[in-house]
């Protein structure tokens, strides 16, 4: 009984262990390169806009003239034109992959 304990222990680790160089059988993009996936940051600001208005929650707006700082709340029907110059240029997979390479530093032996 007190060897089935170590003897079930090293059963299970010598079969968890996977060869590094193997492909799985059903990984069909091995050895191919795949298409980079960014996060989509147009889409979440305009859910979190969406949210703010759903919510009713009046943003701090922050105006500096001068060095000199100065807050006010923006009223619900001013925060499309706050935000506006955030939503431009769309900030996503399409329009960012032109862009952006990546590159494995990863030693195969």
């Amino acid at each position: 009984m007190k060897i089935l304990f170590p003897v079930t222990a090293l059963l299970l680790f010598a079969f968890s262990c996977n060869n590094a160089g193997e492909t799985k059988a059903g990984d069909s993009k091995a050895g191919t390169e795949e298409k980079q996936k960014f996060f989509p940051v147009t889409s979440f600001l305009k859910g979190e806009i969406f949210n703010l208005k759903k919510n009713g929650i009046n943003p701090l707006k922050y105006t500096t003239v001068n060095d000199r700082t100065d807050s006010a709340w923006l009223k619900i029907e001013e925060i499309d034109d706050a935000v506006k110059e955030f939503l431009q240029p769309e900030i996503d997979t399409a329009n960012l992959t032109a862009f952006f390479s990546e590159k494995s530093f990863l030693i195969k032996l």
